[in-house]
């Protein structure tokens, strides 16, 4: 038992019970920490599979009801949810707007009028 005490550990200190029973139990600690921190990970990990797992069945069930929901922001109208009866729909009203928009243009580009006058 006299060799243990006199032997040198970290940092040149002597070996007493007390330096013993501080490094065991730092080491206790540290481990304890670190298994603490990677416990509280892997429920962080747990949790987002979970809400993930859980937003793709909410996007099922909405896109499978035939109603269309568009979710907008209140203050620069960015568009936070459409499923997808909101999306054909919107589709939809689109392509009627720009083919009206097309028609209209066209009609007021080539209409005969009788202010043209022939430059000669």
């Amino acid at each position: 038992m006299y060799r243990i005490v006199l032997m040198r550990v970290i940092y040149e200190e002597k070996m007493t019970i007390f330096s013993i029973l501080g490094k065991v139990l730092y080491t206790f600690v540290t481990f304890l920490v670190c298994s603490m921190i990677t416990v509280i990970s892997f429920y962080i990990t747990q949790m987002h599979t979970r809400m993930n797992t859980a937003n793709k069945e909410n996007t099922k069930l909405l896109d499978g009801m035939h109603e269309g929901l568009l979710i907008l922001t209140k203050t620069d109208n960015n568009c936070m949810f459409c499923n997808n009866p909101a999306q054909k729909l919107l589709r939809g009203a689109l392509e009627h707007f720009e083919s009206e928009q097309k028609d209209i243009n066209v009609a007021t580009t080539f209409k005969p009028s009788n202010d043209i006058k022939p430059a000669y």
